[in-house]
């Protein structure tokens, strides 16, 4: 199954414009739902990845200086291996 990326993103610029009020907008990906905020303490960013319906909140603290591309890649990865992980039960 092919990603799709949504056209509003711009996957060039640096995930440290959070200052000037961007983030990451959520997507959906495998009935997951990918967000991705700001922390304000360090200047780092907390990617959150959800299932659907489901109570279960997996978090990562991603450094400023990745890009939302890269971001988006690590997060459709990781839902990849949760995918997996569940069709292995």
């Amino acid at each position: 199954m092919d990603r799709v990326h949504p056209v509003h993103i711009r996957h060039n610029f640096n995930v440290k414009n959070y200052q000037k009020g961007l983030t990451m907008p959520r997507l959906s990906y495998k009935g997951y739902l990918i967000s991705c905020k700001p922390i304000k303490s360090t200047n780092d960013w907390q990617l959150e990845i959800e299932k659907s319906g489901r109570e279960i909140v997996h978090t990562w603290s991603i450094n400023s200086s990745k890009t939302l591309k890269s971001i988006e890649n690590f997060a459709f990865d990781q839902i990849d291996k949760k995918v997996l992980e569940e069709q292995n039960q």
